[in-house]
């Protein structure tokens, strides 16, 4: 994720990650370990927002378009970074 974010960082493209470890203090010390540099919000694992996107593993991935509808789950590494370029793409044409 990191990668990506790194990799599109003058494009229209954001990453917003919602954790939902057990302790806050165990969060901010994987923001700080990972490098995380995206905006990253702590939530505890009982909160509404996991269970409004059935959230039953972590991480848990989706993929918005432009007009905030989730265009893909799951995806992790190359397939994550390619369903993104393509939906740039896709805006880029719309322009």
């Amino acid at each position: 994720m990191k990668a990506l974010v790194e990799r599109l960082e003058d494009e229209p493209f954001e990453l917003i990650g919602v954790n939902a470890m057990d302790s806050r203090s165990d969060f901010e010390k994987g923001v700080e370990e990972f490098g995380v540099t995206w905006l990253v919000a702590y939530q505890s694992p009982k909160i509404a927002i996991s269970q409004l996107y059935q959230v039953r593993g972590y991480p848990t991935m989706y993929v918005l378009d432009a007009e905030g509808r989730i265009a893909a789950t799951g995806l992790r590494g190359a397939a994550l970074g390619k369903k993104v370029d393509a939906l740039l793409a896709e805006l880029k044409t719309r322009q």
